[in-house]
């Protein structure tokens, strides 16, 4: 084999494993910074989330607060209906 040759075809080689290590790093650097900005948009729909269940329960206990008869009434609706449902079976 000719020894040029095998200089050539190694300098490939090197040159093809280095762009590789380049491209892979830079898609390890972008997979990371994706994770992160999905990590950090979670945090804040949970937080938004969390704040919006809170506020339906306040407004909830409220609301059951100031129509006690009311709410006693749709609850025991409710019961009669699933007892019914519940019979039927």
């Amino acid at each position: 084999m000719n020894p040029e040759a095998t200089k050539a075809g190694e300098a490939l080689l090197r040159d093809a494993a280095d762009q590789l290590s380049t491209t892979t790093e830079r898609a390890k650097d972008k997979a990371k910074e994706t994770l992160e900005v999905t990590k950090a948009k979670l945090a804040e729909a949970q937080a938004a989330l969390t704040y919006q269940t809170r506020r339906v329960a306040e407004l909830t206990d409220e609301y059951a607060r100031e129509n006690t008869w009311k709410t006693m009434g749709i609850a025991a609706g409710v019961g009669l209906i699933v007892g019914l449902l519940l019979r039927r079976r």
